[in-house]
């Protein structure tokens, strides 16, 4: 309210997913005669002075990329920076909480409500292209902290969004083809997504590792649901 904003409707066929929405949206703009550029999803109820306490952090923080955390309906922590999880696979991240008063250096992020300087977009450029969906994110706070940017976690928290419910992907009345199916959907593990993702922080050899890992352990989780599903029926 009060503010005019020139508004860009960008029309996809529909199957662009979340990231490669954002990279879609980030190339149409004219990066190179912006300060900031702010990011945030649809679904993020924000309190009445969310941007104004951003903008306010980004004055003294020119550098820094900066992002907020939210609650959901329940008033948890769902969203917001994140921690390094495991040190051997650089794709694992946990969810660091706010501090109240002081902003918190923290190695990636949620981009539910994200602030970029018009510089660092520039210079280090969106998420590359095989990203689909999820864990873009993840993987542009990786890099952003490789080239020694700043990235900090806001204090408090800035709105409610409910974290999204994971579909079922094991079902023991389908097929294992149709299980197999759904678990790489690209709401789930592209592969060729993971693939890269999973090579690109961790290297050839743990990246190889690490990606095939969980496609192992599916496999296995399906058969061993599929049998015992076979037994019951038999008993």
């Amino acid at each position: 309210e009060g503010l005019d904003f020139p508004i860009c409707v960008l029309r996809t066929s529909g199957n662009y997913f979340w990231a490669r929405a954002m990279r879609l949206g980030v190339q149409s703009l004219d990066i190179g005669i912006l300060d900031t550029v702010v990011f945030y999803n649809d679904d993020v109820v924000f309190y009445d002075d969310a941007l104004e306490r951003l903008l306010h952090l980004h004055v003294s923080n020119l550098d820094a990329v900066l992002t907020g955390a939210m609650v959901d309906s329940n008033g948890k922590l769902s969203y917001g920076g994140q921690k390094s999880k495991d040190k051997r696979n650089k794709c694992e991240f946990e969810i660091a909480p706010p501090d109240p008063n002081d902003v918190v250096v923290i190695d990636s992020f949620n981009m539910n409500l994200l602030l970029v300087p018009g510089r660092v977009l520039l210079e280090y450029g969106f998420f590359p292209a095989y990203f689909i969906h999820h864990s873009a994110d993840f993987w542009y706070g990786y890099m952003l902290k490789l080239h020694k940017v700043r990235i900090l976690l806001s204090p408090g928290f800035f709105g409610i969004c409910d974290r999204n419910v994971d579909a079922e992907i094991i079902n023991r009345h389908k097929s294992i083809v149709d299980n197999l199916r759904s678990f790489f959907h690209p709401k789930s593990y592209p592969i060729g997504q993971m693939k890269a993702y999973n090579i690109e922080c961790n290297g050839i050899l743990w990246g190889t590792l690490f990606f095939v890992y969980p496609i192992l352990k599916i496999i296995l989780t399906i058969l061993k649901n599929k049998v015992f599903y076979q037994l019951e029926n038999k008993n």
